[in-house]
């Protein structure tokens, strides 16, 4: 067996060399790997022995490799309990799994050609033994048998050591994430809205960038124009910056910009605020947050080569290498490679992109530790996407190439570290800790949306940028279960404090005379020298969570809080360059959190939460206001959702029913005094669906309904306007099939459908709704006895030029263009 578990047994004479304790532990490994893919552990031993369970199939992609590292995934895949020796297995070798199969079947075919044999037990699992000599050498099964190991019993639990949930049918999400503090959860397990998106994603749809990979979500949109340096996007109608995405859990350690999406295994998306599980974000993104999984080293070696193709003229080379040595394998090295450079889609406009990260690990019975570097550099020339403002109407959107910039540049450079531990104590308790440091430096041209007249003339100055952030992130906390009676508890407690400096300075160049639609010479200011520290933070929280199973594991409770600290310093500088004023700003807040799961039947999971989000407190910066420079406490965006999700075993679907709520600030005109009272009222509907149809046919998105009501605004000038930027309706369905005609090649094809949505708060101002269609090929085969695979994409397919989205108040962002994707990738 593999994993840490905690109480078993070995029948007498099952003698080792190894140290008693390590064989034992390693005696129920696969169980629990089996129980923990189960929504619950009692599922592990009364569901998952139905003949219902066991007949039923499951999409598998399994790769050839150690066998026993398939049954390792296999059992947490299929949620059944699998018995064996690491000494039955050691040195053999499966050709992997790929299709749909019953568990039997499964079995079967991963143990073809090994001497073993897979025997159904009485408790619904499997002990794998040895085939009996005569059937191992094809001779009649009536022969005697060769004496068997022996029976292994399995009472325990899931081990305390978090492990990546593995694939769901059809690969393209995963069945559980990362719930902040609360661990990894089963889907249906969590009292949320989440979803996982995979690697394998990734790469069959060719995504470039974090914002790529999670466009397949109704709720989750890029509000920014292709080509733009970040990649800001909105969650459940909130903004989330491209800086409060996370890693395993960790703010502050990614790049602010666009997050090249090679070194990640999972792109995790939690709907809703969520102050409790993850802490206050960097900026206090409410909507959701997003998490990403670096990848690891499996067992199988793995040399994946490829070289990629964006239209215009992009060339990328690729590179994936992971090794595992040692004994059991249990130390990990997984190195990523991309270098990019040529022309992109937009006139004039060449990009370069480099990104090389390192991923080392080792995974103990009781110990595990990871170290993640890496490096990112961009560098653009010739310009970004394009922004405008209306100073009538909104205007025909231009050519989605067009380059209002073209002599601008951005350059980017960012160098990161991880350090992450987790170490089970004991049987009921385990300790985690992680440290990581971040350094980035940027130049170049900053955000640029000229104000358009009626045939598309404007008059503007562009802007250039230099800036520096340095940022070093912690946590750290106790997880630990214990049971009351029937009641089982998992508790957890934390710390973490993120410290960030910065500073920036903003060039302004000179007036020109431009076109939206037929762009003339910009005039483009040099950036600013490297600015002095201008702003420092220290956010610092402590968690307790605990989350109570009932009614065999059917019925679970979370509930919890997180204390917050924020404290902020602003610096200004005289002309001199001498630091004049500086503004202290520390507050604290309390976030509750309350979440109910209730299973009436295995596969059905009804849920509700109640969960607040938090932001820094704003600043009055309105020098007419009688309280000019105050600064609020951090307010506190609170949600309310309720919702269900169904496992039919190759596909899900959830529904959920959200209310969001978060202050924003009001002047009252009569005293020139600001207030925080002001409310954004964001009610919504989703429906996501994830899965296969049938072995072959693969399905992945849903819809959203956004009703974004602005409430108790100045002198309810506002008052049940919808905020901006907010679509009523988003649409995504994408679509694989597998071809029966030749075999290896899939065909697929995503529609994307954006309702209209207003400009402003004014609600004068409409971008029409717009929609989108991409398609796709890919062909695996093998050459040379190497499996390559060849993918080719369009987006955009019939060229529509739209306005995307609107990004600050006012300013609408440009659609993307039609892009040409084309792919090779090759395991050496």
């Amino acid at each position: 067996m593999s994993q840490s578990g905690h109480q078993h047994r070995l029948h007498p004479g099952a003698a080792s060399a190894r140290p008693r304790h390590a064989l034992l532990v390693r005696a129920v490994a696969l169980a629990l790997l089996g129980m923990g893919a189960l929504p619950g552990g009692a599922m592990a031993h009364s569901a998952a022995g139905t003949p219902q369970q066991a007949e039923a199939t499951r999409s598998y992609s399994i790769p050839a490799g150690s066998l026993t590292v398939a049954l390792q995934r296999l059992g947490r895949e299929a949620g059944i309990i699998l018995a064996f020796s690491n000494e039955l297995t050691a040195g053999l070798q499966s050709q992997g799994l790929n299709g749909s199969y019953a568990v039997a079947g499964a079995l079967h075919a991963l143990l073809a050609g090994t001497g073993l044999q897979a025997l159904r037990q009485d408790n619904g699992g499997y002990l794998i033994q040895r085939l009996p000599a005569a059937a191992a050498s094809g001779a009649s099964a009536a022969a005697a048998p060769e004496a068997v190991l022996p029976a292994v019993t399995v009472t325990a639990e899931g081990g305390l050591l978090e492990e990546l949930a593995g694939a769901y049918a059809g690969g393209q999400v995963a069945r559980g994430g990362r719930l902040g503090v609360l661990g990894n959860a089963n889907v249906l397990d969590a009292p949320f809205s989440q979803i996982s998106y995979t690697a394998q994603l990734a790469e069959d749809q060719q995504a470039r960038t974090i914002g790529d990979v999670v466009s397949n979500d109704p709720s989750v949109r890029v509000i920014v124009p292709p080509g733009f340096p970040y990649e800001n996007m909105m969650i459940r109608g909130f903004a989330i910056d491209s800086g409060d995405v996370s890693l395993n859990g960790l703010y502050g350690v990614l790049p602010p910009q666009q997050i090249p999406v090679e070194m990640y295994e999972r792109i995790e998306v939690l709907k809703g605020p969520n102050a409790l599980v993850n802490g206050m974000s960097p900026t206090g993104s409410v909507g959701g947050g997003i998490n990403v999984v670096p990848k690891r080293a499996a067992d199988a070696p793995l040399t994946r080569l490829g070289l990629s193709y964006e239209s215009d003229a992009q060339v990328g080379l690729r590179a994936d290498i992971g090794r595992r040595f040692g004994a059991n394998n249990a130390w990990g090295v997984r190195v990523n490679g991309l270098h990019s450079n040529g022309d992109s889609s937009l006139d004039g406009r060449r990009q370069r992109e480099q990104m090389a990260s390192i991923a080392l690990d080792y995974r103990g019975e009781k110990l595990s530790l990871s170290l993640d570097a890496f490096h990112t550099g961009q560098d653009m020339r010739g310009g970004s996407g394009l922004f405008a403002r209306f100073a009538g109407d909104v205007l025909k959107a231009p050519d989605a190439k067009t380059n209002l910039l073209p002599g601008a540049y951005s350059r980017f450079r960012d160098n990161g570290l991880v350090l992450r531990g987790e170490y089970e104590i004991s049987d009921s308790t385990a300790a985690y800790a992680s440290m990581g440091r971040r350094q980035n430096r940027r130049s170049g041209h900053l955000g640029f949306g000229p104000v358009a007249d009626a045939g598309g003339n404007f008059t503007d100055a562009a802007r250039s940028v230099s800036g520096y952030e340095n940022t070093v992130s912690a946590d750290a906390g106790l997880r630990g279960k214990f049971a009351t009676g029937t009641v089982k508890h998992q508790w957890t407690f934390g710390v973490a404090r993120l410290y960030s400096e910065g500073g920036t300075a903003v060039g302004f160049g000179d007036e020109f005379s431009s076109n939206i639609h037929h762009p003339a010479p910009a005039l483009i200011p040099d950036a600013p020298v490297r600015p002095p520290r201008d702003t420092a933070s220290t956010l610092s929280s402590v968690v307790l969570a605990n989350t109570l199973s009932m009614l065999d594991e059917r019925l679970r409770l979370t509930i919890g809080a997180r204390s917050q600290r924020v404290q902020t310093d602003n610096y200004s500088y005289d002309d001199a360059g001498q630091r004049s004023t500086q503004d202290r700003y520390d507050e604290k807040a309390v976030t509750p959190m309350a979440g109910l799961v209730f299973k009436p039947l295995p596969q059905l999971a009804l849920y509700a939460n109640y969960i607040e989000g938090l932001s820094k407190g704003d600043t009055v910066t309105d020098e007419t206001a009688a309280n000019y420079r105050a600064v609020f406490a951090p307010y506190k965006t609170r949600q309310y959702e309720v919702g269900g999700k169904w496992d039919l075993g190759q596909i899900t679907q959830t529904l959920s029913f959200y209310q969001i709520t978060q202050p924003t600030l009001l002047r009252n005109p009569a005293t020139a005094i600001y207030s925080d009272d002001g409310r954004q009222r964001n009610r919504g509907v989703e429906w996501n669906t994830f899965g296969q149809v049938q072995p072959g046919l693969r399905l992945l998105g849903g819809l959203a309904y956004t009703q974004a009501k602005l409430l108790k605004t100045e002198d309810g000038l506002y008052d049940g306007h919808t905020a901006f930027g907010v679509p009523r309706w988003r649409f995504v369905l994408g679509g694989e099939w597998d071809s029966h005609w030749l075999p290896g090649l899939t065909l697929n094809a995503r529609m994307e459908r954006t309702g209209r949505l207003f400009l402003s708060e004014e609600n004068r101002l409409t971008l029409p709704a717009w929609q989108r269609w991409d398609i796709g090929a890919r062909y695996e085969s093998r050459v040379g006895g190497k499996r390559t695979v060849v993918r080719a994409g369009v987006q955009n397919v019939f060229n529509k030029n739209y306005w995307g989205s609107a990004y600050f108040s006012g300013m609408a962002a440009l659609g993307a263009p039609r892009t040409v994707n084309l792919s090779v990738t090759t395991d050496f």
